[in-house]
């Protein structure tokens, strides 16, 4: 499966800026909006949204994520927008 994400939107002191995928290091908040394909696996930092699980669980009501959640790559963000703070190298994973 491949997301043919090559850039994601992340928070750089405040600031959102665009960089490569392969850039985005552990740690560093990556924003996902309404509609967007979460692109690296990681945790919910701030905000909420409701996210398509489908792809992972089958099933096809959407969840709340809120701080402290789990999103994990693949899966569709369908409400809301919520920045992810990337997970560790080795135990998470990017399509």
């Amino acid at each position: 499966m491949s997301l043919n994400v090559d850039k994601v939107w992340t928070l750089v002191q405040g600031e959102e800026v665009l960089l490569p995928l392969n850039e985005v290091e552990v740690g560093q908040e990556i924003i996902v909006r309404t509609g967007n394909m979460i692109p690296l696996d990681g945790k919910v930092s701030f905000g909420e949204a409701m996210v398509n699980q489908a792809s992972m669980t089958g099933e096809s009501i959407p969840v709340r994520k809120k701080i402290g959640s789990l999103c994990l790559c693949g899966n569709r963000s369908g409400r809301g927008r919520m920045p992810c703070s990337r997970g560790e190298a080795g135990r998470l994973r990017s399509l």
